[in-house]
């Protein structure tokens, strides 16, 4: 799941995103789940809506020097093309 989330399949980032949310089979991490739902929304493609959804409801979980964390996350893990994301 990881590497074709880092290849820059969408559906394959918000399922990372799911797995690091939940816990499933990785530690759970809701820093890194609002990474990966963000990388998935700014695709712009048919999970937009879910990503943009999930990613905003684990943003509301996090206190907010944790989300200042995970945006400048995202934003470096973008710009890297999903090769610098942890």
């Amino acid at each position: 799941m990881k590497k074709a989330a880092e290849d820059g399949d969408a559906a394959s980032q918000w399922a990372l995103g799911i797995q690091y949310e939940s816990g499933q089979g990785v530690p759970q991490n809701f820093i890194k789940a609002y990474v990966w739902y963000s990388l998935s929304a700014a695709q712009g493609e048919l999970l937009w809506e879910l990503a943009s959804s999930a990613r905003d409801d684990i943003g509301g979980k996090l206190a907010p020097s944790d989300l200042v964390i995970a945006q400048a996350l995202a934003e470096k893990c973008f710009e890297s093309n999903y090769k610098d994301c942890d």
